[in-house]
């Protein structure tokens, strides 16, 4: 079976989480023998201004079956929205596409609404793979109606309701969508093989470890590009700023965190690490008593909770931060500072239960997309 996989993600498992959940697919695919046409969005094709008037009124008929035109604030908007609608046509209608009758669609960004009504029109069934609810991330602008998350909500849910199916990386998000009667379906992240490698090998060295009564190493992971990642990095750096005691040792590290030092005063830069290369971190990850996960409610899931879980590490999180991964072995969450200090303090289990990978998840994602084989 061969397969269209339309993105604008690379694949990356040593990544941030979008290149990581990419990375994820891939191999599942190949594992599973499904041959992958891989389709790089691309907005820089030479589309003609004549031709965006020549296709107007027709591609706006068929962007409102999806979102009304009165959602878009401006003709320039909807003069965008008509480009890339034709762009991608040129790109999705190619001939040695013809004979391919899946489209993974893998960068549902509202700028790409139309991909579903486009796709069926060249008789291709869609399954879109959310890296999270795009409406629900804070901040983020939608590109039609300017409006900022959660107001374009529903247009985010008219546009995945026009895919055959949807597949998401958390429960909350695979529920919300199976409220609007969407056929939506789970499939959890979990790293590659390669990764997952790695991870034991952090997990062992951690099992084998002499624990020291010293004082206890936190850990902030993840990529400072992420808007919830660096507002909870901010958040902790002025908790332990604020903080008078010294029976913990706090350090933020991962890709582009030396950003944070145009965020925080001079005086917490000493918690700072930045990137770091693969090596000095898994040493980090090795020596470290917990991982700390502060984020704001927002939408997806957290490719480094099961990470860190299957390296042996214990995560303490806030509520928020814990979606998809409430009531398993080695996540402590909390509601406040006080409930924060309390889990810091207390007598925390060392090596967290081996999270099971997700076959059965696996194995729905695949049998779904089979079942359009011979459509």
């Amino acid at each position: 079976m061969k397969v269209i996989r339309y993105t604008i993600f690379d694949s990356d498992q040593f990544g941030n989480g979008a290149e990581k959940r990419t990375a994820q697919i891939g191999e599942i695919l190949e594992n599973y023998t499904i041959q992958c046409l891989v389709l790089k969005k691309d907005d820089n094709l030479n589309i003609r201004v004549r031709d965006i008037f020549k296709c107007f009124i027709n591609v706006s008929l068929q962007i409102s079956s999806i979102i009304p035109i009165s959602y878009f604030k401006g003709i320039k908007r909807l003069l965008r929205a008509v480009r890339n609608y034709i762009s991608a046509k040129e790109q999705l209608s190619h001939p040695f596409l013809d004979n391919i009758n899946v489209l993974l669609w893998e960068c549902t960004r509202n700028e790409n609404f139309f991909v579903p009504i486009l796709a069926k029109k060249l008789n291709k069934k869609v399954v879109a793979i959310t890296h999270n609810l795009e409406s629900l991330v804070p901040n983020q602008i939608s590109t039609i109606s300017f409006q900022k998350a959660p107001l374009w909500f529903e247009e985010e849910i008219k546009m995945l309701s026009k895919c055959n199916m949807v597949f998401c990386i958390s429960k909350e998000e695979t529920y919300i969508l199976n409220l609007f009667n969407i056929n939506a379906f789970y499939l959890p992240y979990y790293p590659t093989k390669t990764i997952e490698d790695r991870l034991l090998l952090i997990r062992s060295k951690r099992i084998h470890k002499t624990y020291q009564n010293n004082r206890k190493k936190i850990i902030m992971v993840g990529s400072a590009d992420n808007q919830p990642t660096i507002l909870g990095m901010i958040n902790r750096i002025q908790f332990f700023s604020n903080f008078e005691g010294d029976e913990f040792e706090f350090l933020v590290a991962g890709f582009n965190t030396e950003l944070l030092n145009d965020f925080v005063p001079k005086s917490n830069k000493k918690y700072i690490l930045g990137t770091l290369d693969l090596a000095k971190l898994e040493d980090l990850l090795v020596e470290t008593d917990y991982i700390l996960i502060h984020q704001p409610p927002t939408s997806g899931a957290l490719t480094r909770i099961p990470e860190m879980l299957i390296a042996g590490i214990p995560i303490i999180l806030n509520f928020p931060s814990a979606r998809d991964f409430f009531n398993m072995d080695g996540i402590y969450i909390y509601e406040n500072d006080e409930n924060f200090l309390e889990l810091l303090r207390s007598d925390i289990k060392k090596i967290p239960v081996l999270p099971i990978k997700p076959e059965k998840e696996i194995k729905q994602f695949i049998q779904k997309i089979r079942s359009f084989e011979v459509c």
